[in-house]
């Protein structure tokens, strides 16, 4: 049974209780069963385990706090989960999910990347496990999430088109236009056939267009008030979503920012882009100011290309407290049956 046992707990703490790689086989961990038969400690190696992240450690903190802060016979009460300890308990349950997330983070030799979590709104460039840049953001809503997802930002869109979704284009901007073809002027919309050609707006036959047969693409022309704002900051991937600053600003005073279709909008986002041209908080690129000042649509190439992360945490520790975020597309509640 502690043959077993130990097997079990290394593999959990070093690829995740749920995670794919959990099916892998148990030669490492045999492997460091032998340690254990040849006198190495137990703990030692066990710990050795857990991942080498700043975030997954401070939580190890947060956690040990929480069980601390209760006397024994409190805390054998948490583990049967009755009615005075449901709160903690279930606060426990939240932090033990988001160490599981972070088992599932794979470590790179990247020593700068940009991470976005999802719940806390928040963006961040961290360099050497320090946040260097934050910004506020604002993401996808319930029925239209922001995904989890890894990529690298090679480039950005200064004055960028926006090219409506078709479901977008179909379902929120159809009904209006069908009502009031001057909504397409105002909001400096060309209309365009599938050969990419732009047509007059007037010869179009609106009235026929329905969710089965939309056979145009509508494209928001760059400008300030643009969806996508005046800059846009891409890397590939398969959701079609991406970074980009916002002409409806705004919404980041808001505490609950989840209002866009799937997007990050950066509050920071002219802020951000100096940034990663010059590597410096506040240092501009004459760069980037030339072509802004130039109010046209251009493709600037980052000199260091770097990698984005946008994940999903629900609770961090910061500064010796513990901050717990709104679970908006309840990932929480799908996991707490396994914790």
């Amino acid at each position: 049974l502690l043959t077993d046992a130990f097997i079990s707990l290394s593999k959990d703490l070093k690829f995740g209780k749920l995670n794919p790689g959990t099916l892998a086989s148990d030669s490492i961990q045999l492997s460091l069963l032998r340690l254990v038969l040849h006198g190495e400690s137990v703990v030692k190696i066990l710990e050795a385990q857990e991942p080498d992240f700043a975030g997954y450690k401070s939580l190890r903190k947060a956690i040990k706090l929480c069980l601390d802060s209760v006397s024994r016979v409190h805390d054998s009460t948490i583990s049967i989960g009755q009615e005075d300890s449901i709160h903690l308990y279930n606060r426990i349950k939240r932090i033990a999910i988001n160490l599981e997330r972070w088992r599932w983070e794979t470590k790179t030799n990247d020593d700068r990347y940009i991470l976005v979590n999802i719940p806390a709104y928040m963006m961040y460039v961290i360099r050497q496990d320090s946040d260097v840049f934050s910004s506020r953001v604002i993401v996808g809503k319930s029925d239209k999430p922001t995904p989890v997802l890894s990529s690298i930002i090679k480039s950005l869109v200064i004055y960028p088109y926006w090219t409506v979704p078709r479901k977008i284009a179909i379902e929120e901007f159809l009904p209006s236009i069908q009502n009031d073809l001057l909504f397409l002027r105002r909001n400096n919309f060309d209309v365009l056939n599938r050969s990419g050609e732009i047509l007059d707006v007037d010869s179009v036959p609106w009235s026929t267009f329905n969710k089965n047969y939309f056979p145009v693409v509508l494209r928001q022309r760059e400008g300030v008030e643009n969806s996508l704002g005046i800059i846009k900051f891409d890397f590939e991937n398969p959701f079609a979503v991406y970074l980009h600053d916002t002409n409806a600003r705004g919404l980041f005073n808001t505490p609950k920012r989840d209002y866009s279709h799937g997007c990050v909008r950066v509050e920071k986002a002219v802020e951000l882009a100096h940034f990663l041209i010059t590597q410096e908080t506040h240092k501009q690129s004459h760069a980037l100011n030339f072509v802004l000042q130039k109010q046209q649509k251009y493709r600037l190439v980052l000199p260091h290309p770097i990698k984005i992360s946008i994940r999903y945490f629900t609770c961090e520790f910061i500064d010796g407290k513990l901050q717990e975020y709104p679970d908006i597309y309840h990932q929480d509640d799908m996991l707490m049956q396994y914790f």
